[in-house]
């Protein structure tokens, strides 16, 4: 974030001075030459790619205290050379506000 935002600073908001240039170049081009995408083309990949990160960070927060116990737990699985199943008991299913039987 903080590179964008230099980024932003030193182009003095380039994105917002050409706002309107932008949308004119989007409406008169929508064929991809040999040589890559359409200006359409890569704001679409542009936006995906920024939807799809906002959704892995917000999975990331809401899974958080799972993934560290199962990892954990997956861990010590395997120094004691056993075979890695996560077993979960009532009182971690209950602090972790997991669905009754997702892990049997």
């Amino acid at each position: 974030m903080a590179c964008g935002l230099w980024f932003s600073w030193q182009l003095k908001f380039i994105q917002l001075r050409h706002f309107s240039h932008m949308f004119s170049i989007l409406k008169s081009s929508r064929k991809s030459s040999a040589r890559g995408i359409s200006p359409f083309q890569a704001l679409c990949t542009t936006l995906a790619t920024g939807l799809m990160t906002m959704v892995n960070v917000t999975a990331l927060f809401l899974l958080g205290k799972v993934v560290v116990a199962i990892t954990r737990d997956y861990h010590q699985k395997l120094k004691l050379n056993q075979v890695p199943a996560y077993k979960v008991d009532e009182a971690e299913e209950k602090e972790l506000g997991l669905t009754r039987g997702i892990w049997r």
